[in-house]
């Protein structure tokens, strides 16, 4: 079974506009957070970018359960694959950085970083605004430095300084925060005058990785959220058709797949690793220890039971995990 995400891509042209009023609720406009970027004469003509995620989103659900907003894009990828590892925060940084994992700075959602002997993890903020984790320019970053005004309604890595820099707009991540106020904040930030509109926008949305850890991607519960998310890609392309810019282009993708749970061979770290060694449960599980025989000693014992799992010594993982 491949474990691969999907990739849409569209180009909108001039059509008929019509006038284009936008609400956002009181309790989400209030948490926007506003920089002074303004855009340089040069940018002003410029196409603008909206970079939307469907996390979890795996290559088969539109065709599967019926997408037709997605299936009607312009350019379609059939597949994707993901970066290793396979997981939210280490894809999402990737595709905004170019890089992978291995060099983004985020190697799991969650891990222990034995420079800054600091333990990341994707619900605490204190380490998710820490700029010292991220590695490389993300595309917002980027378009400051080329004076281009950015805004993100989410995404991972637009909370932290990097560079010292932050979104000129953008939000703290909220999953309260419903689809509609997302789609509504990203049109209303095109609707600014143009020295004040972004470029580049980032969207995400989590509803399909969501339902997919918890039913897996053959369940009801997922046909029925691909197919509500597909609804609000519907309602955001038509927004910004009725906006009076010719040069919007939409980006859609997802950071990684879905595959079923086995439960028939369920692999119990607890009973793999002794308690008093540092272990990371987050995929790929990593075990921490500043004793390297401990460390040599449980890779001996693990490796003897390649059929349920793979062990590596980090200095010896496959080249093509990069």
């Amino acid at each position: 079974m491949k474990n691969i995400a999907l990739l849409f891509f569209i180009a909108f042209g001039c059509q008929q506009k019509q006038e284009l009023v936008l609400t956002v609720s009181s309790s989400t406009a209030e948490k926007e957070i506003k920089g002074t970027l303004r855009n340089a004469q040069d940018q002003l003509d410029k196409p603008y970018v909206i970079l939307v995620s469907i996390d979890g989103f795996r290559y088969d659900y539109a065709k599967r359960y019926g997408a037709t907003n997605l299936l009607n894009f312009d350019v379609k990828a059939e597949s994707m694959i993901p970066s290793f590892p396979t997981k939210t925060f280490p894809n999402h940084y990737a595709i905004v950085s170019g890089l992978y994992p291995g060099h983004n700075g985020l190697v799991s959602n969650g891990f222990y970083d034995t420079e800054l002997e600091l333990t990341y993890s994707i619900g605490d903020r204190s380490v998710v605004e820490n700029p010292k984790f991220y590695n490389g320019t993300p595309l917002w970053v980027l378009a400051t430095e080329n004076n281009m005004v950015n805004a993100s309604m989410f995404w991972v890595g637009s909370e932290a300084p990097i560079k010292g820099v932050l979104p000129t707009y953008y939000y703290k991540y909220d999953g309260n925060i419903n689809y509609e106020d997302r789609v509504n904040q990203t049109v209303k930030w095109l609707q600014l005058p143009a020295n004040e509109r972004p470029h580049l926008i980032t969207l995400y949305f989590s509803i399909t990785d969501d339902l997919g850890h918890i039913y897996g991607p053959n369940s009801k519960e997922i046909e029925q959220g691909v197919k509500d998310i597909d609804t609000t890609i519907g309602d955001l392309v038509s927004k910004v058709n009725n906006l009076d810019l010719d040069n919007v282009n939409i980006i859609v993708v997802s950071d990684h797949g879905m595959l079923e749970v086995d439960l028939e061979n369920p692999i119990n770290l607890e009973e793999l690793i002794p308690a008093d060694m540092n272990l990371t449960q987050s995929f790929p599980a990593m075990v921490y220890s500043n004793n390297s025989e401990r460390i040599d000693s449980l890779y001996q014992s693990l490796e003897k039971d390649t059929s349920r799992f793979n062990v590596y010594l980090k200095n010896n993982l496959p080249e093509w995990y990069h």
